[in-house]
C-alpha cells in the first residue's frame, strides 16, 4: 500500500523527496552568488576604490544602517552618527580594496569623501549561506579632475 507521497510504504519517497528539495536549495544559493570562486565582483560586501589622479589620496567613507520603514531612513549626507567609518590611503593610479567595511547585513546609506569632494549612495547587503555579505560592492572613484563618484555593483 501506499503511504501517498509516490515513493514505497515505507516512507522512502518522503526522505528521497527532502533530499532533492536540500540538494535543489543549495544549488540555488550557490547560483545566486554564494560561491567565491565563480563571482565576477572579489570584493562581496566590501569597497573597491579606484584612483585616477597621479597623486595618492585619502579617501574617508562612513556608512549609516538604515531602519527597515522609510520613516526611519536618514538624509545624505550623513550627520555625526554613523555605523561605520574609515580612512583609506590610495597610493596614485591603482585600485585598492577594503573586504570587511560593512559589519552586517541591512541597507546603508554610504559617503565617501577626498578633501572637500563627497559622493554618497545607498546599497543593500544581505547574509549569504557560509557567512558573509552579499556580492554588492561600493565602488569609490577619485577622477583626474578633482570629482569623486560612488557606485554600487550588483554583479555576483
Amino acid at each position: 500500500m501506499s503511504n501517498g507521497d509516490g515513493g514505497g510504504s515505507n516512507g522512502d519517497g518522503l526522505g528521497r523527496r527532502r533530499l532533492l528539495r536540500a540538494a535543489g536549495v543549495t544549488a540555488t544559493a550557490a547560483l545566486a552568488g554564494c560561491g567565491r570562486g565563480v563571482r565576477a565582483n572579489r570584493v562581496p560586501g566590501g569597497l573597491r576604490f579606484v584612483n585616477e589622479r597621479p597623486e595618492p589620496v585619502r579617501v574617508v567613507v562612513r556608512a549609516l544602517l538604515e531602519g527597515e520603514t522609510p520613516s526611519e531612513r536618514q538624509p545624505t549626507p550623513l550627520s555625526d552618527t554613523v555605523t561605520v567609518e574609515g580612512a583609506f590611503p590610495v597610493p596614485a593610479e591603482t585600485t585598492r580594496t577594503n573586504r570587511n567595511f560593512f559589519p552586517q547585513p541591512g541597507s546603508y546609506v554610504v559617503e565617501a569623501r577626498v578633501r572637500r569632494e563627497t559622493a554618497t549612495g545607498r546599497i543593500r547587503l544581505y547574509e549569504t549561506v557560509g557567512g558573509g555579505l552579499g556580492a554588492d560592492t561600493v565602488t569609490v572613484r577619485v577622477g583626474t579632475t578633482g570629482d569623486v563618484s560612488l557606485s554600487v555593483s550588483e554583479v555576483d
